[in-house]
C-alpha cells in the first residue's frame, strides 16, 4: 500500500532541512515544495464548512486545483515500486490540500515541525514579510479571518501592523495543526522540534515514528545548515532581537484573550 509523508509547518521553521533528512532515505522520494502552486485563492477559501452557495461556486477552481495536486503526486510515483514512499515538506499542506491528500492516499504520516516561535517571527520580520518589501506574502499565507482561519485576529486587517499579521499567521498555523489532530485522530502525527533534529538520536526517534530507516547519508546531513535567506535579510536591513519578538507575541496573545479569542497552546513559545 502506497505511503506518503507530509509536514505541517509555518515556513522558516526548518521544512527544507526536514526535506534534506527525508531525502537521505533510499525508500523515499522527497520534495520540498513541489508544483503545482497551492497558494492564492486556494489558501483564501480552504477549508471552511460554512460557505454560502455563492462562495461554494467560487471555490470550484479550488477543488480542481487540489485534484491537479493529487494527480501530480501520483504521476511522480509512476513506475516506482509500491514500497517507495512519497514525502513533501510543503507548508501549503495544512493551508490548502490536506483534505485531498487524506482522501486519495490511504496511509499518511505527518510531521508537525515546530521551531522556537520568537526565532521564526524574527526571521519573518527581518525578511520584511507582510510589508511592501514582500507584498506577495498574502498570496501564499492568506489574510486574517479568511473562511478557513483557525484562530481569528484581534481586529480587522486595517487594525493590524505587519508584525501583527506575522504573529496571526504563525498562531493560526498552530491552530490549524491542532484542529487537524482533533479532526483526524487516525493520522499518525509526529511532533518534532527543529532544534532537536540537530541530534542524530532525535532524528532516529523521528524516523522510527515514521517507520523509516536512516542511512549513512542521514548521519552526514544531520546538523548541516541549509538555505537561510541571508541575502534577502541584508536587503531589508532589519535585525530585530528575539526578545522583542517574544514580547510582541505575548502582547498579541493578551489582545486575543481580551477580545475573547481562544488561542491554542504554543509549545514552541518555550526555548529548548
Amino acid at each position: 500500500m502506497r505511503r506518503t509523508i507530509f509536514s505541517i509547518n509555518s515556513g522558516r521553521s526548518g521544512s527544507r532541512y526536514l526535506y534534506r533528512l527525508l531525502d537521505t532515505v533510499p525508500d523515499i522520494t522527497a520534495y520540498h515544495e513541489a508544483d503545482p502552486d497551492m497558494a492564492g485563492r486556494y489558501v483564501k477559501w480552504f477549508p471552511s464548512d460554512d460557505l454560502s452557495p455563492w462562495q461554494r461556486l467560487l471555490t470550484l477552481p479550488v477543488h480542481i486545483q487540489k485534484l491537479r495536486k493529487i494527480k501530480a503526486i501520483k504521476r511522480s510515483m509512476q513506475g516506482q515500486p509500491d514500497s517507495q514512499i512519497y514525502a513533501e515538506t510543503n507548508f501549503q499542506f495544512i493551508l490548502s490540500f490536506y483534505d485531498a491528500a487524506l482522501k486519495h492516499f490511504p496511509v499518511v504520516h505527518v510531521v508537525l515541525l515546530r521551531r522556537y516561535l520568537p526565532k521564526v517571527l524574527k526571521s519573518w520580520i527581518d525578511l520584511g514579510w507582510f510589508t511592501d518589501t514582500h507584498p506577495f506574502t498574502v498570496y501564499w499565507c492568506g489574510e486574517p479571518n479568511n473562511p478557513g482561519t483557525a484562530v481569528r485576529a484581534p481586529g480587522s486587517r486595517k487594525e493590524l501592523d505587519a508584525v501583527d499579521w506575522c504573529i496571526w499567521y504563525l498562531i493560526d498555523v498552530e491552530g490549524r495543526a491542532q484542529r487537524f489532530m482533533r479532526q483526524h485522530p487516525e493520522v499518525a502525527v509526529v511532533e518534532a522540534r527543529l532544534e532537536e533534529l540537530n541530534d542524530m538520536d532525535r532524528v532516529r526517534w523521528m524516523f522510527e515514528k515514521l517507520e523509516i530507516e536512516p542511512s549513512e547519508a542521514t548521519e552526514e546531513a544531520v546538523g548541516k545548515a541549509v538555505w537561510a535567506r541571508t541575502h534577502e535579510k541584508v536587503k531589508t536591513g532589519k535585525n530585530v532581537p528575539e526578545e522583542y519578538c517574544l514580547e510582541r507575541i505575548q502582547q498579541y496573545v493578551e489582545r486575543c484573550r481580551a477580545a475573547g479569542i481562544e488561542v491554542p497552546e504554543l509549545p514552541h513559545l518555550t526555548k529548548i
